[in-house]
């Protein structure tokens, strides 16, 4: 008897190589996330036990990339017409065709706001 997922959602990351400005169409990791996704749906992925990963079909999907955003990821990004983030540190968009949100976050903006969302944590254990 299937129960269905056992999440509500599928969530990706990526990281890539830091000052890494090298992307094209063939290294793309927009294209790729897409391609997991696609995997993913069609029921050709596995997980670590090599078994089948099931979804249903309308499982939401969010695919972060944490990299540097260079002038190759930003051409990457803006091909794909994803929206430069609000502080410019970044890209977001949804992909309604394949069904996923895509986030593109630089290794600066994940720092800094991990520092700030953790400061007083930090600072009430005596460590700031």
């Amino acid at each position: 008897m299937n129960q269905g997922a056992p999440f509500s959602s599928v969530v990706l990351v990526e990281f890539k190589r830091p000052a890494r400005d090298d992307y094209n169409d063939d290294e793309n990791p927009i294209s790729q996330i897409y391609k997991y996704v696609g995997q993913i749906k069609s029921g050709k992925a596995v997980d670590r036990g090599g078994r089948p990963i099931s979804v249903p079909p309308q499982m939401p999907f969010y695919a972060y990339i944490i990299a540097d955003i260079t002038d190759s990821l930003r051409f990457q990004a803006q091909t794909a017409n994803l929206h430069s983030s609000p502080d410019g540190l970044g890209y977001f968009g949804y992909n309604n065709q394949i069904g996923v949100y895509v986030e593109i976050i630089s290794f600066d903006k994940l720092v800094s706001d991990a520092e700030r969302r953790n400061a007083y944590f930090f600072h009430q254990l005596g460590l700031l």
